[in-house]
């Protein structure tokens, strides 16, 4: 797995953000969500997508206007549909484009067998909805990608009001 480009581009979800990611990254568009995947981070193991490295930034329904209580059923949805994972660390504060988010510390077993660490980042929207940012990596590479993902994060500027 190569490490995170020193180099960087921007990229944009449509009108709603735009981030710098590493020069070796690469988007992967879905639904309402876009991933930044380092080389071979994405692919087919026994049938199902396996996303191993890189991040996530996509908007979804938020559950309540509270952060928190929308977090939480975000993260909640998140442990259900990967049996592997569980919260390590409680949400901590974090600023995402300026605006009061929250940080959560997810670690387990990845659906390849390696242990992997996901961070989830939320912060609410004008609009009510729940914006967030998720970085993935197996927990022998999670030094090496650190600072890609603070950077990332710090790069993100959200562009909906």
């Amino acid at each position: 797995m190569p490490p995170p480009d020193t180099r960087y581009k921007t990229a944009r979800g449509g009108q709603l953000f735009q981030v710098s990611v590493p020069a070796n990254w690469t988007g992967v568009n879905g639904e309402n969500a876009v991933k930044f995947v380092a080389e071979n981070g994405l692919g087919d193991y026994q049938g199902q997508s396996v996303f191993t490295h890189g991040v996530e930034l996509g908007v979804t329904r938020a559950s309540s206007r509270n952060l928190t209580a929308a977090t939480e059923a975000f993260v909640n949805a998140i442990v259900s549909s990967n049996p592997g994972l569980r919260v390590t660390r409680d949400p901590q504060s974090v600023r995402i484009s300026q605006r009061s988010g929250l940080g959560t510390a997810l670690a387990g077993r990845s659906a390849i067998g390696e242990t992997e660490r996901v961070g989830v980042y939320t912060t609410l929207l004008a609009d009510g909805s729940l914006f967030y940012y998720l970085t993935v990596v197996p927990e022998r590479d999670a030094d090496t990608f650190a600072p890609a993902f603070d950077r990332v994060g710090n790069s993100i500027r959200l562009t909906d009001r």
